[in-house]
């Protein structure tokens, strides 16, 4: 392979500025781009120093990067060198001076911005490049599948599972965290070391130990921990955790009680993604054992809006070679993934910022012209990369198993031509896809895959914040960086060009998004106002300089700002930190004085949003994300898997109703993952009351019972204007009882009236206050069965057998047949009641006919004047609706009845008679 110096040559036009970055073991000095960040520097220097650093033996000494050796504290110069080493060891370069072009192009490209590599492991499992070892036969792949009858179990074990892991890798976490803090209060204690050392006699290091006792730590770990040996460090890199599950979209769509397992499953591990083809799947299980890099599609397009697809061309191919060169020398965390690499040489370069470049082109982010410009750029690489591919393959070789992927492949570079042939131009890539086409068939391609994207956040920290994949725009205000590493807020590259290209008001542009970033010129605050108050020139000069440093009210109008003191003897605030912001700005609307102050997020909503460019009011919602990945995945080999995250409270439910959305917005694979819990607590709990110290006695005391009166508030309740209930008629041994009762809307008894005929004023008077009495405590709460068990078998007259009613025969008083009638209505006191034999305990006639039961009118029990007419009049009550027959009494308690002697419940039948206990009397009796 050739390369020119494309991208070599522009390296002049990159500051590369000595700059100071702390690292774990101190401070380092190494040159970088002056546009770069220090989080995106260090990013930087994290990969470079977990890179593997192998070379071939006999490889010769490169030249043309001592220029670079200082930059990133020369990880990049080190990468670039590696890959052309094991590049022309492999056959990939014909001579030592097109491996040397190949790595200064590789480094240059890298330091420009446009590419980055993801990480991969310093060591592990692969099939040497050059040594030719044997490739075993893949083995047979256990594919997860919503058709299997035992999925829904297989994804309630691996939900246990990852919640088990969570929670495993909090407690160590935890764990670590208070054996560092013993670690810490021995080194910060000066002073004899043994004391140090000794809890004893450090109160500091008692207080820790008893901390890392709680966490779960024991003795031995208390030890080593005082020594500065915790012996508990990061976890090792695992592998890429992907797994595929396969399942019928209409399935998910539906939300299938499998799809629902997944999704509640998918949620919790983060490692499930749901696929609906086998050969997605397939290409899933490919990407674990391929080396991965993202191009910056927002790097190549230019302020004017145009996309240098050329560039894009010569950054694709260049782009494939390395990760080629990567899938033959890299090391595997898993020896299956080395197997794979070495027979399919499989790799996945993705497109990154493509929400930026969209807006930048004036496309805008979701709809059909940014889908439209996606679908078109993602086609010129994937047919550039193609064509690279067949180009190694006559080069070197096509990979080992070319002749049994050899007809996919072909199918499919000839669909991609044939869709790539629809589209506008530039962007009409069909004349790549032929030359690909052409080159495949006569001596065959290089890769069994070499296109798609995954969520890497290293790798957009590394590309500045250019994710792969179809992320979304991150809006139209960013935060940057000084010189001095102070941190600013202002409009993104892609803004300011864009409204520069439109003629919009840029000035009004930054006053919405930024605010004013000043108190003291605010519209919203009375200020002569805050001056009564006692703030002078230095107070609005000290909130005009923290407005620049915070974002909210809360941290603007604190009492750090202004003083404690201040706040104290001026304001006369002494407790919470909100009594500033409510004190000077009580009548002022939060909402309006935040957007004056600190903007706006975006320009939605904004009086002059109709002069602005349509891009720059782009969706970034979950709707717009698909609908570019739809067009991503039109010219890509492996599914765009894109994280969808929840929150950390939502639960099953919401990552159900993600996965069906997803599956109906037709992309081609599913992956939900729920995000930790912030660092703060989730709930608020109450403080822990300390229990007072018990002076010491001095002799034992005799134990005592403390009672503690806790007085509740009592409220009346209320019964509604238009009440239901029901009015009983019967008879009391002989003397005439009317009970009225008034519910609740529940059903539940709210109060009772009693009437009774022919009884002197004196007895009507008291039964009716008892009655009020008796509904005035079932109002405050009193519970009906408190009622019902102290005046159920009282005994006074009048008493005997009881008339007109179904449920209750007889009664040893007045009050005794009330609470039975109430019990038996409302609380279901079916021992209460003494039904006839053979009769109906609902008090339903018997039927007719033997064999038969008949409906009752509803008439019956529903009252037509309390529904104003609305119940139907053809409503009827089925007869099995009825409750059940109560249990036979037990033979060792035989039912009393009444004694007609002397009224009492007390008449037990003794063999073949009955025998009153009370009396003594011994009637005879019928039946």
């Amino acid at each position: 392979m050739r390369f020119d110096d494309v991208f070599w040559r522009d390296l002049d036009l990159i500051d590369l500025r000595s700059r100071e970055v702390e690292r774990p073991h101190g401070w380092i000095e190494t040159r970088a781009p002056a546009g770069w960040s220090t989080a995106r520097v260090e990013a930087w220097l994290d990969w470079a120093a977990r890179q593997p650093a192998d070379l071939p033996n006999l490889a010769h000494r490169m030249t043309g990067l001592e220029s670079i050796e200082d930059v990133l504290d020369g990880g990049v110069a080190a990468f670039a060198r590696r890959t052309a080493a094991w590049g022309f060891a492999c056959g990939a370069f014909e001579s030592a001076g097109e491996a040397d072009r190949f790595a200064r192009e590789v480094a240059a490209s890298i330091l420009l911005g446009l590419a980055a590599p993801a990480e991969s492991p310093a060591d592990g499992a692969r099939r040497h490049p050059v040594a030719g070892d044997p490739i075993a036969p893949a083995p047979p792949v256990a594919r997860l599948s919503l058709d299997d009858p035992d999925f829904e179990t297989q994804m309630s074990r691996r939900r246990a599972e990852a919640r088990a892991e969570r929670l495993t890798r909090s407690a160590l976490d935890l764990l670590r965290d208070r054996l560092s803090e013993v670690t810490a209060a021995v080194r910060r204690c000066e002073g004899d070391p043994a004391a140090c050392a000794d809890p004893a006699r450090n109160p500091a290091l008692a207080r820790a130990m008893r901390a890392a006792r709680e966490a779960g730590a024991d003795d031995e770990a208390l030890a080593a921990a005082v020594t500065g040996e915790t012996g508990m460090t990061g976890a090792a890199s695992a592998a890429l955790r992907l797994e595929p599950v396969l399942a019928d979209r209409t399935l998910v769509e539906a939300s299938s009680l499998s799809a629902r397992a997944l999704a509640a499953a998918s949620a919790e591990t983060g490692a499930l993604t749901l696929v609906f083809s086998a050969d997605d799947a397939e290409a899933l299980d490919r990407l674990r054992a391929a080396p991965r890099a993202a191009l910056d599609l927002s790097a190549l397009v230019s302020g004017e809006g145009e996309a240098d697809l050329e560039r894009l061309r010569a950054v694709t191919r260049l782009w494939v070679t390395v990760l080629d060169i990567q899938a033959g020398c890299a090391f595997h965390v898993e020896a299956e993934a080395a197997r794979t690499a070495a027979a399919l040489r499989p790799a996945c370069l993705s497109l990154a910022g493509l929400g930026r470049a969209a807006v930048l082109a004036g496309v805008g982010y979701g709809g059909e012209p940014g889908a439209a410009w996606a679908m078109g750029v993602q086609a010129v690489m994937d047919a550039a990369a193609w064509s690279a591919s067949a180009e190694l393959a006559r080069r070197v070789h096509p990979f080992v198993e070319w002749p049994a992927e050899r007809e996919r492949l072909i199918g499919r570079l000839e669909a991609a031509r044939e869709t790539a042939a629809a589209l506008p131009e530039p962007f009409n890539a069909a004349a790549d896809y032929a030359a690909a086409l052409k080159a495949a068939a006569r001596t065959g391609l290089r890769n069994a895959q070499l296109t798609g994207a995954l969520d890497d956040a290293e790798l957009t920290l590394r590309l500045g914040g250019a994710a792969p994949g179809a992320q979304p725009w991150p809006g139209p205000k960013g935060v940057f960086e000084t010189g001095d590493g102070e941190l600013f807020q202002g409009l993104t590259f892609e803004t300011s060009a864009l409204l520069r290209r439109h003629d919009c008001d840029v000035q009004a542009a930054e006053r919405r998004l930024l605010g004013r970033r000043i108190v003291s010129g605010s519209a919203l605050l009375d200020l002569e106002r805050l001056r009564a108050e006692g703030l002078t020139d230095h107070e609005f000069d000290l909130l005009d300089q923290a407005a620049q440093q915070v974002d909210s009210l809360e941290a603007l109008f604190h009492p750090a700002v202004l003083g404690r003191g201040f706040c104290r003897d001026v304001l006369g605030l002494e407790l919470g930190d909100d009594d500033v912001l409510a004190r000077l700005a009580p009548e002022a609307d939060r909402a309006a004085l935040s957007a004056e102050i600190f903007g706006h997020p975006d320009f939605h909503g904004w009086n002059g949003a109709e002069a602005l460019p349509p891009a720059l009011l782009s969706a970034d919602d979950l709707a717009a994300r698909q609908i570019m990945i739809r067009a991503l995945e039109v010219f890509t080999d492996a599914p765009v898997v894109t994280t969808t995250q929840l929150a950390a409270d939502q639960r099953d439910d919401a990552a159900v109703r993600l996965q069906a959305q997803a599956a109906r917005a037709g992309v081609r694979s599913v992956r939900l993952y729920r995000r930790p819990a912030p660092a703060g607590a989730l709930f608020e709990l109450p403080p822990e009351r300390e229990a007072p110290a018990r002076p010491a006695a001095a002799e034992p005391s005799e134990p005592r019972v403390v009672e503690k009166v806790i007085e509740r508030e009592r409220r009346r309740r209320k019964l509604p204007d238009r009440r239901k209930g029901y009015i009983q008629k019967a008879s009391v041994g002989g003397h005439k009882v009317y009970v009225h009762t008034g519910e609740y809307e529940n059903g539940e008894l709210g109060e009772i009236f009693l009437d009774m005929h022919k009884e002197g004023a004196a007895f009507r008077s008291v039964m009716n206050n008892f009655a009020i009495a008796v509904s005035i405590g079932l109002q405050y709460g009193v519970p009906l069965d408190e009622f019902v068990d102290a005046f159920v078998f009282t005994r006074f007259e009048p008493s005997g057998a009881v008339t007109g009613n179904d449920s209750i025969r007889s009664a040893t008083s007045i009050l005794d047949y009330i609470f039975r009638e109430l019990a038996v209505s409302y609380l279901d006191r079916q021992d209460l009641a003494n039904p006839e034999p053979g009769g109906d305990r609902d008090g339903f006639a018997q039927p007719a006919v033997e064999g038969e039961e008949a409906a009752v009118p509803a008439a019956r029990f529903i009252s037509k004047g309390f529904a104003r007419g609305s119940a139907p009049d053809n409503l009827v009550v089925l007869p099995f609706g009825k409750k059940e027959a109560a249990p036979a009494p037990r033979p060792d308690r035989p039912t009393a009845e009444v004694c007609p002697a002397c009224g009492d419940l007390t008449l037990q039948k003794k063999g073949a008679g009955w025998e009153c206990d009370a009396c003594g009397a011994a009637p005879m009796m019928s039946g």
